[in-house]
């Protein structure tokens, strides 16, 4: 955490997106997950947050955490943050206008500061405790939590300091089974080689010999190893590509100086992929004549030899001579930032996310690998070839995308899986479930591992738990079988799959689909009535509230509960299903008895397309994939007023909209259509008699229906819709016995 500046105001962020502020909304997760927090369109001032200002954010009256921005705010499409599918469901693209990104981080709850609800603001009266506050959490990462040590080196001869030299007559580096294998290829190599010889030569009007700065690598704390001649060993976390192709220089530089040994490149070596990478690594150190073989899977070989070529062509290196004067040069004039990190694989790779530049790419899912393997290697006493079963869930992820035909399957969504059986297997509250998969885990290794301790993860439980491999092995197998499942689905369960993705929860799609599959192992049949019933839970609780609501969020974790329990069975949790969707049903005949419901954009879009599935289904059965390329995916759909609320007849506008009154926003006027014909001059805001024509040409059954039943329409027509649609709805959505709370509504 950087120093704030001396003029940084303090700024306020709210976490909870709702009307009310309820815990359910709460998107901390991703100001979190992404160090970046952002408001919605109509918070003008935010876009005064410059680089350096202090931000504290806060979840409802307590604020829970705080940053320092990186840079000034600016409109969300521009910070390059890109959410996952699974979490755009917590909030919607169209919802954020300023962000900005700060370096996150979490209080401990004995830090945590009453404050008042609000959504973004400048603070003013307690604005020196939080800077005071930012600077002792500051203290405590750089001297409590872990230790660095920086240094300017050299690989053997430094003039202005000797000691700092990274290829020391007892030091030796070592390249560790989480990392990514050698990857760099002709490009990569190319553009290193002419720096180097540009800089030797004094070419690009460049000084000759001049110093030459390659970048920064990161090394952990060494090791005492008693190895030949080496007694230390450091890990390379940040790197690999740079020293492996130095090193690849280097022997070919012996090769073309007349030097057939190795000499003394054995300081590098490799766990990655067991003894093959480390296999190939010696071929090409140790091979007398490189040029003279070919070896395309010896990645190592095939770059020493473009090196060498590279070195052949190049004018400036024409006798033994010049390559001992480069091989001294680039032994003496380039220089690496080295950063010694003091701390755990955990802190070391939290380090490594915040000065890196290259290299690995810490996404959630690559963060879990290494964290994954930590946990079994510290707390379950793996071996370190655990970390190769472990890459095997990475590959069967890749095998199962490469049959399914598409990237269907993501290893996030593995965790957002794994973690509700965690959850259930070890009582986790509901805070710990609301966490992404990624977060839940990085957490609960915390934990474990005893790095750092969270609210809602409670030692004594966390250190109950058991992760084989086979756990995740099993949830991706689920997984594949639910996508290939998929295609076949009648046209009902297709269509309801996908009004779940709809819905206002649709990040618990995957979760249940695939936990549903993983728990039961169940027939196609047994997979489609759950979807369809699941579906209309869904529903039911995305038309009842205009938010995501906490009752919302709970009725889901009980379902994911009893899909989970070892002792749940398909028709308990089908009971418990359809008994949820039946206590709902007073509230669903309230919204679609109101008659304003042209005013809640997400509902009236879910309840006409589901009007028009139901007629669908009773017309053109069809096939799943296209009633849902007319319904979801192909099709842009309206919701059209049926009398125009806005009369293109200015004379009669008033007139309708006076004997209409609400009436002219409820359901029954209401109706999906194409957006072409809604738009174009065949609809738009015309009376009946004109639109019925166009709607007579309508590719929904349900528009054409209407048309052909309605030679007019009136207001008692509307009145006597709204109603019948209402009780095929709720009888739909929560059972026929539903329907008599409509009759005192009318």
């Amino acid at each position: 955490m950087a120093e704030l500046r001396q003029d940084s105001r303090v700024w306020k962020v709210g976490s909870r997106w709702s009307h009310d502020g309820n815990v359910g909304s709460c998107i901390l997760d991703l100001f979190r997950q992404h160090h970046i927090v952002f408001v919605g369109h109509e918070h003008g001032h935010f876009s005064r947050i410059r680089e350096g200002d202090l931000v504290i954010i806060s979840s409802g009256t307590r604020v829970v955490a705080l940053g320092r921005a990186m840079e000034a705010a600016k409109p969300f499409d521009e910070t390059g943050v890109r959410f996952t599918p699974e979490e755009w469901p917590n909030v919607h693209p169209e919802d954020i206008g300023q962000a900005c990104r700060l370096s996150y981080q979490d209080l401990k709850e004995e830090d945590f500061v009453d404050y008042r609800i609000g959504a973004f603001h400048e603070v003013h009266e307690k604005a020196e405790h939080y800077r005071k506050l930012y600077g002792s959490y500051q203290s405590a990462r750089q001297h409590d939590e872990f230790s660095i040590k920086a240094r300017s080196c050299t690989l053997e001869r430094n003039a202005s300091s000797p000691d700092d030299v990274l290829l020391g007559p007892a030091c030796r580096y070592h390249i560790p089974i989480f990392q990514r294998p050698y990857s760099w290829g002709a490009p990569e190599v190319r553009r290193l080689l002419m720096d180097l010889l540009n800089a030797f030569e004094g070419r690009l009007g460049r000084a000759k010999r001049e110093p030459m700065f390659i970048g920064t690598m990161q090394v952990s704390a060494a090791k005492i190893v008693e190895e030949g001649r080496f007694t230390r060993c450091y890990d390379i976390i940040d790197g690999q590509q740079r020293m492996t192709t130095i090193a690849l220089t280097l022997r070919a530089i012996q090769i073309l100086g007349g030097t057939a040994s190795a000499g003394n490149i054995d300081w590098l070596s490799t766990s990655i992929g067991g003894n093959t990478q480390q296999g190939y690594l010696d071929q090409a150190l140790n091979h007398p004549a490189p040029k003279e073989t070919s070896d395309s899977q010896n990645h190592y070989l095939e770059n020493l030899k473009r090196i060498i070529s590279h070195l052949e062509e190049d004018d400036a290196l024409a006798s033994p001579a010049d390559f001992t004067a480069f091989k001294d040069y680039l032994t003496s004039r380039v220089f690496f930032v080295v950063i010694e990190t003091r701390a755990g694989l955990s802190k070391t790779l939290q380090i490594f996310d915040s000065i890196n530049t290259s290299g690995m790419d810490l996404n959630g899912g690559d963060v879990f690998k290494i964290r994954y393997f930590e946990y079994l290697r510290e707390h379950e006493g793996h071996e370190e070839s655990i970390f190769e079963t472990i890459s095997g869930l990475y590959t069967k992820i890749d095998q199962r995308n490469k049959e399914l035909g598409e990237q269907k399957i993501r290893m996030e969504g593995i965790l957002d899986c794994a973690k509700w059986i965690v959850c259930e297997r070890l009582g986790l509250l509901y805070p710990a479930r609301e966490l992404t998969g990624t977060t839940f885990f990085d957490r609960l290794f915390d934990t474990v591992l005893k790095i750092e301790s969270w609210d809602n993860f409670p030692y004594d439980k966390c250190m109950e738990v058991k992760l084989p491999t086979s756990l995740f092995d099993e949830v991706i197998e689920a997984a594949t079988e639910w996508h290939r499942a998929w295609p076949a689905l009648s046209p009902e369960a297709m269509a309801m799959d996908t009004f779940m993705w709809w819905s206002r929860y649709g990040n618990y799609h995957d979760p249940l689909t695939i936990l549903f599959r993983w728990r039961f192992r169940p027939s196609h049949e047994e997979i489609e009535d759950f979807l369809i019933t699941s579906g209309k839970l869904l529903l039911i609780y995305s038309l009842r509230f205009q938010k995501k609501t906490y009752d919302g969020r709970g009725v889901m974790h009980k379902v994911l509960g009893g899909v989970c329990a070892k002792s749940a069975t398909m028709a308990d949790l089908r009971l418990m299903i359809l008994e949820s969707c039946h206590e709902n049903s007073a509230a669903v005949v309230d919204l679609l008895m109101r008659d304003w419901l042209a005013h809640l954009p997400k509902s009236k879009n879910l309840v006409c397309r589901l009007v028009a599935l139901l007629d669908e289904l009773e017309v053109t059965p069809g096939c799943g994939r296209s009633l849902c390329d007319l319904l979801f995916w192909k099709e842009e759909i309206d919701i059209e007023h049926i009398e125009a609320a806005n009369h293109k007849d200015g004379s009669i506008r008033t007139e309708i909209q006076t004997l209409w009154g609400q009436d002219l926003h409820g359901l029954g006027n209401l109706i999906v259509l194409e957006r072409g014909k809604n738009r174009g001059g065949e609809v738009s805001n015309h009376a009946y008699s004109i639109k019925r024509e166009a709607y007579l040409k309508s590719a929904f059954a349900t528009v054409k229906m209407f048309a052909e039943e309605h030679e007019e329409w009136t207001l008692k027509k509307a009145q006597d819709r709204k109603k019948a649609l209402a009780k095929r709805i709720t009888d739909y959505l929560c059972g026929p016995e539903a329907v008599s709370h409509i009759d005192s509504q009318a």
